[in-house]
């Protein structure tokens, strides 16, 4: 046997026992991970039911301390490790109640919470089953983030499946609309959709280094220049050259009449707030889910006009160069 065949084969000898720690390590931090969430499988007489009403017999339901989560995808792939369906549905489950504790971190406490205690989100493996659940379940879109109840449903088509970081993301971006959005008075006034928007991109980059997801009212084509991500330069150049979309002009819009140039500077005036007013920032977060406009909420908080407002996030922008003030962390994989 060749001298490097044998260096290779030791190496990998070697590398064996160290990959077992590694992968036990992580599955010692999970199980810790899920007595802390009281992360449990429910399997009673409504879970067969659902199970048996939307033909779906291997759907599996998990609940931990925030989140319900309904999984119904075989496995997945993250890394070079596989999750089984039971496995991954934990595995979801617990980056949904990190992307609380993510939001926690920023704006406090949420505006409240569900009145049955979670939030819940279906995880699905068809575009058939999606659809035909979607259209059981809700009645509207809107209904979907600020009812008293928020629900969030997504899924992989089968091509989709072994990208896990894509519906990692997608589900980490669209389920912040639920925390920040739960309770807002829907038929008293349009919800303020630039703030929940930039929320979610604000989030989503700083978890994931870029954002890919758009709500429905922000999807315009795949060659809307805003859609492809670079936003800090992007809206650097145009408030530098005194071409900024007013607040004025959009404070009022409810998220899907955001299109993607919206998003990417509601992105920038969100990481402004964040940034500049960390003292005030959730209850500003709270004040906008309560109903409260945002020029109302500005003048209470902040003693600040729509317009002053334009000028002081206009000012921040182009001292850091469209940079966000806050840059992301390193992307870490789980």
């Amino acid at each position: 046997m060749r001298p490097w065949i044998k260096l290779s084969v030791l190496f990998v000898l070697l590398a064996l026992p160290l990959c077992g720690q590694k992968l036990a390590r992580i599955k010692a931090e999970e199980k810790k991970w899920d007595r802390i969430n009281n992360t449990r499988f429910i399997e009673d007489e409504q879970t067969r039911k659902l199970n048996k009403d939307f033909r779906l017999p291997r759907m599996v339901h998990v609940q931990s301390n925030h989140f319900l989560v309904h999984w119904d995808i075989e496995q997945i792939k993250v890394g070079r490790r596989i999750y089984k369906r039971r496995d991954a549905a934990r595995l979801y489950s617990r980056r949904l109640e990190e992307l609380l504790r993510d939001w926690k971190k920023i704006f406090g406490e949420p505006n409240r919470l569900p009145s049955s205690g979670h939030w819940t989100v279906w995880i699905l493996g068809r575009d058939r089953d999606l659809k035909r659940v979607r259209a059981t379940i809700t009645t509207g879109a809107q209904k979907l983030f600020s009812s008293q109840e928020p629900l969030f449903i997504t899924g992989m088509n089968r091509a989709e499946l072994n990208n896990d970081e894509a519906l990692h993301a997608n589900v980490y971006h669209h389920t912040s609309h639920l925390i920040t959005e739960i309770g807002f008075p829907y038929g008293k006034a349009e919800p303020a959709g630039w703030f929940t928007i930039g929320v979610a991109h604000w989030l989503e980059i700083q978890k994931f280094g870029e954002t890919r997801n758009f709500t429905t009212g922000e999807v315009a084509t795949a060659r809307d220049r805003w859609q492809m991500g670079k936003w800090p330069k992007k809206v650097f150049s145009v408030v530098r050259k005194g071409k900024a979309p007013r607040l004025t002009s959009f404070s009022r819009r409810a998220g899907k009449k955001v299109n993607p140039m919206l998003a990417a500077f509601s992105w920038s005036m969100v990481d402004f707030i964040i940034v500049t007013r960390p003292k005030l920032r959730g209850d500003f977060a709270r004040m906008l889910a309560r109903g409260v406009s945002t020029e109302d909420a500005m003048r209470q908080l902040f003693g600040w006009s729509l317009s002053r407002f334009q000028e002081e996030w206009e000012k921040f922008c182009t001292k850091n160069q469209g940079r966000s003030g806050m840059p992301p962390k390193k992307k870490k994989r789980r």
